[in-house]
């Protein structure tokens, strides 16, 4: 059981500072009840929902899909979470060879979802935009007429009826875009290849990932006590610079004084002193 009265602004909080770990609690915590409750009101029900794709990197391919596939809606309009950045930390935790085909089954998912994502846009009579589909199609096309790139992008964005939208609209596409474009690139490609990304670990180990596996960059509790050694070996180093430079000066003092002499004598006993410290 959770506490549904804290529950959506709980779910603020754990996005806006992209805090999957304690999503997955509380995602756990919720019961049966909870989820009758949750799927009976639609506040709740998107908060959830959004907790569903913060967490992105630690569901199944098929929960993935579902999200996608049924209420990418929700996920393109929390401006606080990248979808495509959510997708990238999954794949980085596949083997290189299963990345494509999880691209695929994703995009596939994409390509078929007829949720509303914006208002109607009426280009003509016989050309209406509206669906996931109707805006990838038309984005598809309009792209690869222009040979595809950053420029055929650019100039699709500048179209009358794209240019004349709401700003935050033109931002869901956007992201949807971007969504589209990550997963049609191939894994094995420079553009498309994921292990550039640093991620930071709950125990504070910075990790990242060569061909799918998990490559520990830094680890804290190994680390810790480097600074110290390299003071040490620092201070020593110093040290040794200095008795040196002292028993420089005191060899050339030392001939000043006749044998025997006490000034000879203590200055022969610190000599020996300072030898046994190097």
């Amino acid at each position: 059981m959770i506490d549904l009265n804290n529950f959506i602004k709980q779910a603020e909080e754990l996005i806006f500072y992209l805090d999957e770990d304690n999503a997955r609690k509380i995602l756990k915590k919720i019961s049966i009840d909870d989820m009758r409750l949750i799927n009976n009101d639609s506040m709740l029900k998107k908060a959830f929902i959004a907790l569903r794709f913060l967490i992105i990197p630690f569901l199944h391919t098929n929960e993935i899909v579902e999200l996608l596939k049924d209420n990418i809606a929700i996920g393109l309009n929390l401006e606080e979470l990248d979808i495509t950045e959510r997708i990238r930390k999954k794949l980085i935790f596949l083997h290189i060879t299963d990345r494509d085909s999880c691209k695929k089954i994703l995009k596939d998912a994409i390509v078929k979802n007829q949720e509303t994502i914006i208002k109607l846009v009426e280009i003509d009579s016989s050309k209406k935009l509206k669906t996931v589909v109707d805006w990838l199609k038309d984005y598809i096309v309009h792209t690869s007429l222009k040979g595809g790139g950053s420029l055929a992008r650019a100039n699709y964005f500048q179209s009358p009826y794209f240019s004349k939208l709401a700003d935050k609209e033109k931002e869901v596409l956007k992201r949807l875009f971007a969504l589209y474009n990550f997963l049609n690139i191939s894994s094995f490609s420079p553009e498309g290849f994921e292990d550039d990304l640093l991620l930071k670990t709950k125990d504070g180990r910075l990790v990242t990932t060569n061909k799918g596996k998990v490559v520990v960059l830094y680890d804290p509790k190994k680390s810790a006590k480097k600074p110290l050694i390299t003071s040490e070996v620092r201070a020593s180093k110093n040290q040794k610079i200095e008795i040196e430079r002292t028993l420089d000066e005191l060899r050339k003092i030392l001939a000043d004084y006749p044998v025997g002499s006490l000034e000879r004598k203590a200055i022969e006993e610190e000599i020996e002193k300072l030898n046994k410290e190097l």
